[in-house]
């Protein structure tokens, strides 16, 4: 008995099942017939829109053409009532300046026709033949009431020609536009003709269009009065099919159209069409009418073969049959997902009820599986930048209670993951960007020099903390200028340097410069970088510059990286038809070397400053918050005769302004209460004119291309790096304040010195040997100006490193930086590079988001015996 309800109750389900997939069958039909009506409808609107549009964009085009010829028209005109008696010369003249061909396409020619009494035309014919042209007269001939004859038509070829002195007079469709222009003074197009000029060849329908010339000076009130003063016309013949290439171009096959002469669609009065004879007039057109100077045109547009419309209509077509497809598809899943479970569940009664429990136990199984797959797919599906941004949320945000310590270096670790990822993924795609052929060679002028101290100089911070020293050799008597992609060889020696330092610790990395060869056009040079690192195995050397290449696994384990950055370099050095290698000797150091050829040059970029002695005394506003800053700046100013007030921020420097004229301004760009951004937007805003253009100049230490354009967007002049360069400084105050310079001033040329930077080795607090530099030139002239800068230096450093801290332990990471910022400042005043760059590390690690607390506080730990070692260093050189 329960076997048997058993069945009925399984018979019952399996014709709900049915049932079931009967109805979901017939839902999707009427879904897909749905989708197929609707789409049918849209595409329907869309193309009506479509064919509208064009409709009256072809039908304005034609307007504003026509509108522009009757202009020339007008123009010829003018020629007539400015000139006592305009001749054949000054016609063609005035005909070849148009260029009709070029800028006029459509008009034949460009003619005057002159207006003959029955008395004047034996006089008239005798006038022009006495002009050279022996075999004129008026055609056709024969007697008539009066006459008209073209005497003027230019261009004069030998179609043109078929129509002099021809009496369009005579023709009635010609004269009654004629009689139009000259009875109304407006422009009047004349119905459909044949021009005189047309051949046996391409003959097209054609129309003129005349103005009225009448005698200068007269009254033209009334008809009478422009009948009794009338001379003749300016007029124009167009062959129509020319007219419409001329304004629409060939090609135009989405909408088809034609012309007609009048309001109706005659094929007598049909002046144009734009499609074949065999072309059949089918579905929806438009009639439109235009008056073009006083004459009617009717214009019937009609759908042409336009492929997008092709390609549309077939959409409704497409989504019907592809939701059928899928509609049997829903149909068959469902009917075999049915059709199985009904023998599943045959076998499940032939073998015993018993068997119930355990098909539901595998359902469940089942259901489990299925939410396992769903929740991995999910999770395989989440980008890699929410994992960080959640990392980096998880430190910052402020909670009620510490978060443990072992959770913060879970977290960091996760951070640190992720990060490598997407430096991964970076350096991927950069190798990417140069296979895929993208990468351009810039060819700029360059200082080599210049360019190899600056490289050893970004080196030096990461170099001190390997505990490793920098050396740097270049030949005497170098050439420096040169012509090349400065930014790849600088990335090029980054990448070999950066891996130099990071595989030698308390050893010494040098970059050497020697020259292969010396042409009178061009050097080749082999760039050099020497480590005494860990050096490389030699069964580890053959594939070094492949990508995701490294010695081994246990050095990626052990000091990071990616891999990429010799596979780059390779590719960047390649580009340049460049060369590069290396040797190495495990536990001896390696040598990575890429030879360049590099073009010389004579055009060095200008060089030349005016001679300091010569600039008139300025009346100058100086804006910086840093005392120690203002003393420098000062000093050097006052010592050039100039008269120098200072200011600490940005409300004092509106005040300021306000309340005295300054020759120029010299403004700080970070300040408390306000900033040098908002106060030059404020100054720009000011009624008074000299103040609101008094130039100002931007003084910071932090110089790139988006704070420059920020600079410029708000009203700055120019901009001078920190520390001050009194040869830079007047070159910018030369070219914004007029007639600073003295009569007597000269051009000097500025003989630049390398800049003496020393490598010293004091013994700060640790006692352990850190290679500092010093720029000696800016310390002895800031020590010249202000011997008291030193001591305030002193405790101005210590006092910032200390609010450093303080900041850093509320979390406010843009206070932090804007401290160490101004430490950059001052440490570039007295020439201290080691800390400036130091606190350029830092405030670039500050400014680059989700920044980690710990390396920050650990890298503000470094500054403070930095500074105490720069100070004592300071002290000692003093």
């Amino acid at each position: 008995m329960v076997y048997s309800g058993y069945l009925k109750k399984k018979w019952d389900h399996f014709k709900l099942n049915k049932r079931r997939e009967w109805y979901v069958l017939s839902a999707a039909i009427f879904l897909t017939l749905s989708a197929w009506i609707v789409s049918t409808r849209l595409v329907e609107e869309n193309q009506q829109r479509r064919f509208a549009a064009r409709a009256d964009e072809i039908s304005d085009a034609i307007s504003i053409r026509m509108n522009l010829y009757e202009q020339v028209l007008w123009g010829g005109v003018g020629l007539f009532n400015a000139s006592n008696v305009a001749s054949r010369e000054e016609w063609r003249t005035y005909v070849d300046t148009l260029k009709l061909s070029q800028h006029w396409p459509g008009i034949q020619g460009l003619g005057y026709s002159v207006f003959i009494s029955p008395a004047n035309k034996t006089a008239h014919i005798s006038e022009i033949r006495a002009e050279g042209f022996l075999d004129y007269t008026i055609k056709p001939e024969g007697e008539r009431a009066a006459y008209s004859a073209i005497v003027f038509l230019e261009p004069f070829d030998w179609r043109n020609q078929r129509a002099f002195g021809y009496d369009m007079w005579s023709n009635e469709v010609r004269r009654e536009a004629m009689i139009k222009s000259r009875d109304t003074g407006r422009a009047a197009i004349s119905g459909l003709i044949t021009l005189v000029q047309e051949t046996s060849e391409d003959v097209q329908k054609g129309f003129l269009m005349y103005t009225p010339v009448y005698e200068k000076e007269t009254y033209l009130e009334t008809v009478e009065d422009r009948q009794a003063s009338f001379l003749g016309w300016v007029y124009a013949p167009f062959r129509m099919g020319d007219l419409m290439a001329g304004i629409l171009g060939a090609g135009q096959n989405a909408v088809e159209y034609d012309i007609y002469d009048g309001t109706e669609v005659n094929p007598d009065k049909l002046l144009y069409k734009s499609f074949v004879d065999d072309f059949s007039v089918q579905g929806p057109f438009i009639l439109k009418s235009m008056e073009l100077a006083g004459k009617i045109w009717t214009i019937r547009f009609m759908s042409g073969n336009d492929s997008v419309e092709t390609i549309e209509t077939r959409i409704p077509t497409i989504i019907a049959i592809a939701g059928l497809l899928v509609d049997i598809l829903i149909y068959y899943l469902m009917a075999t997902m049915a059709s199985t479970n009904r023998r599943a569940e045959a076998i499940a009664v032939e073998k015993t009820l018993k068997l119930n429990e355990a098909k539901l136990k595998a359902e469940e199984a089942s259901q489990a599986k299925s939410r396992f797959l769903s929740s991995m797919s999910h999770e395989l599906r989440s980008p890699l930048n929410s994992i960080l941004g959640y990392s980096q949320l998880a430190l910052t945000e402020k909670t009620t209670a510490p978060i443990p310590q072992t959770t913060v270096q879970h977290i960091k670790t996760i951070s640190r993951s992720g990060k490598h990822l997407l430096a991964l993924i970076g350096d991927i795609l950069d190798l990417s960007k140069v296979e895929a052929g993208q990468l351009v060679v810039e060819s700029t002028i360059f200082n080599l020099n210049q360019l190899v101290q600056e490289i050893v100089s970004m080196m030096t911070v990461p170099a001190s903390e390997q505990k490793t020293v920098l050396d740097l050799k270049i030949p005497q008597n170098m050439p420096e200028w040169f012509i090349g992609d400065s930014v790849k060889i600088k990335q090029i020696i980054l990448n070999l340097m950066a891996n130099a330092v990071k595989f030698t610790e308390e050893g010494v990395v040098t970059l050497q410069v020697d020259i292969i060869r010396d042409d009178s056009d061009n050097t080749q040079f082999k760039f050099s970088v020497v480590d005494t690192g860990i050096g490389i195995k030699p069964d580890r050397q053959f594939n070094l510059f492949d990508a995701f290449t490294q010695a081994d696994m246990s050095t990626t384990r052990r000091y990071g990286g990616t891999g990429l950055g010799l596979a780059i370099s390779k590719s960047l050095v390649e580009a340049m038809d460049g060369k590069i290698g290396f040797s190495s000797e495990e536990g001896s150091g390696s040598t990575f070397w890429f030879e360049l050829q590099l073009d010389k040059t004579e055009e060095v970029p200008e060089n030349n400053v005016i001679d300091i002695e010569n600039i008139k005394s300025l009346s100058i506003l100086l804006v910086e918050d840093i005392k120690v800053n203002q003393i420098v700046a000062k000093k050097l100013l006052e010592n050039q005769g100039h008269l120098v007030e200072c200011v600490s921020n940005g409300v004092e420097a509106i005040q300021a302004v306000k309340n005295q004229d300054f020759d120029i301004v010299l403004m700080d760009i970070h300040m408390p209460e306000m900033d040098g951004i908002d106060a030059t937007k404020a100054i720009r805003e000011m009624v008074d004119e000299k103040k609101k253009n008094v130039p100002i100049i931007a003084l910071t230490a932090d110089i790139n291309t988006e704070n420059l354009t920020v600079y410029r967007e708000v009203g700055m002049d120019g901009h001078c790096a920190k520390p001050l360069k009194m040869e830079s400084l007047i070159r910018i105050i030369v070219d914004l304040v007029p007639d600073v310079v003295a009569e007597s001033a000269t051009i000097v040329e500025n003989e630049e010195t390398d800049v003496q930077k020393v490598l010293l080795k004091p013994m700060p607090m640790e006692k352990k040997p850190i290679n500092y530099q010093v720029d000696m030139d800016q310390f002895k002239i800031c020590l010249e100006l202000a011997p008291e800068f030193l001591a305030a230096f002193e405790a101005e450093s210590r006092l910032a490193c200390q609010k450093a801290h303080e900041f850093l332990a509320n979390n406010d990471i843009e206070a932090v930086e804007s401290e160490v910022h101004s430490l950059k400042g001052m440490s570039l005043n007295l020439g201290l590079i080691s800390l400036a760059n130091a606190c350029s590390e830092i405030c670039t690690l500050c400014r680059s988001g989700g920044v980690d607390l710990g390396v920050l506080r650990d890298k503000l730990k470094d500054l403070d015996v930095m500074v105490v070692a720069q100070n004592e260093l300071a002290r000692s050189l003093a």
